[in-house]
């Protein structure tokens, strides 16, 4: 008798092991977790139960529900290598057949870079998302991005036209988002700028204003938010010339101080700017006139 209750025990320990096994590889629904659980105190003397309930806690299809998503993010950056590795052997066929890269239409990429001065996780992600919502708006896909350094915040991405253009075209990227920021601040639209594009500058200007001090360059464009002692807002966008654009790329540490941001520029480049203000409010339209009226 003992030999045959022996024996019905070892055979449920079996089962209990073979139905672990069987559990433990596909995605079983929750009640078979909980009747494995339920098998746990018949085997608490060899350590079995110990283990069964613990598998049954775990829910071993969590690991292959990470890999499914991890598989997608996979194909994901699979098919986003691949569209990237095609955009750089354009590059390097046209420049081995000695034509010059300015002139010929392909896919042009820019450089994307915002700081605020506080590091505000509800505040940064509308940063974030007015940053992508723009791109969109002006054309361009997010090629590429960095993750944040933190403290004050700072992010850079690299956008990619979503259409092929000529270095003109996309230089023109960068002169449409710098008016299409001047216009929301003067409150009137012009026939180049679309509503969308100018929707999508004007809610990054005022998610960037949240912040006392921020900067924004897309590229050729470059936004600074700024406060004074007052507390008013002031905005200023540029068109960043070459020379510009090639000291901002030498010194990016320069948009960590948007107080000083445009003249460090100037003073590197000599003063070589076409800086224009970007009037917010008509008090302070009012107040611009009235001190160029002074002054002459």
């Amino acid at each position: 008798m003992a030999a045959e209750d022996e024996l019905r025990a070892r055979i449920k320990r079996l089962e209990a092991i073979v139905a672990a096994l069987l559990v433990s590889d596909y995605d079983a629904p929750p009640y078979v977790f909980e009747e494995l659980f339920d098998l746990g105190p018949l085997f608490e003397r060899d350590g079995l139960g110990r283990f069964l309930r613990y598998l049954a806690a775990v829910r071993p299809g969590y690991p292959r529900e990470a890999y499914r998503s991890l598989d997608e993010r996979l194909s994901n950056l699979a098919a986003s290598t691949q569209q990237l590795q095609a955009d750089a052997h354009a590059i390097f066929a046209v420049q081995s057949m000695g034509i010059d890269l300015d002139e010929v239409r392909i896919h042009r990429f820019l450089p994307v870079r915002v700081y605020v001065d506080r590091e505000d996780p509800e505040a940064v992600a509308e940063v974030e998302r007015a940053v992508n919502d723009t791109l969109d708006a002006f054309g361009l896909d997010v090629a590429d991005e960095f993750p944040p350094q933190q403290g004050s915040w700072f992010k850079k991405w690299f956008a990619r036209s979503k259409e092929i253009a000529t270095s003109e075209e996309m230089k023109d990227v960068g002169r449409k988002m710098k008016r299409a920021a001047e216009l929301h601040g003067m409150e009137r639209m012009q026939a180049e700028i679309n509503e969308i594009q100018a929707n999508a500058i004007a809610t990054l200007t005022d998610k960037a204003k949240e912040f006392d001090n921020a900067a924004f360059q897309c590229g050729t464009a470059l936004v600074v938010v700024t406060t004074d002692d007052a507390g008013r807002k002031n905005t200023v966008g540029v068109t960043l010339t070459a020379a510009q654009a090639i000291a901002l790329e030498n010194n990016q540490q320069l948009l960590y101080s948007p107080g000083t941001l445009l003249r460090q520029l100037k003073k590197i480049c000599d003063g070589d700017s076409d800086e224009e203000r970007i009037v917010e409010t008509p008090r302070q339209r009012r107040l611009r006139k009235r001190n160029s009226g002074n002054e002459q």
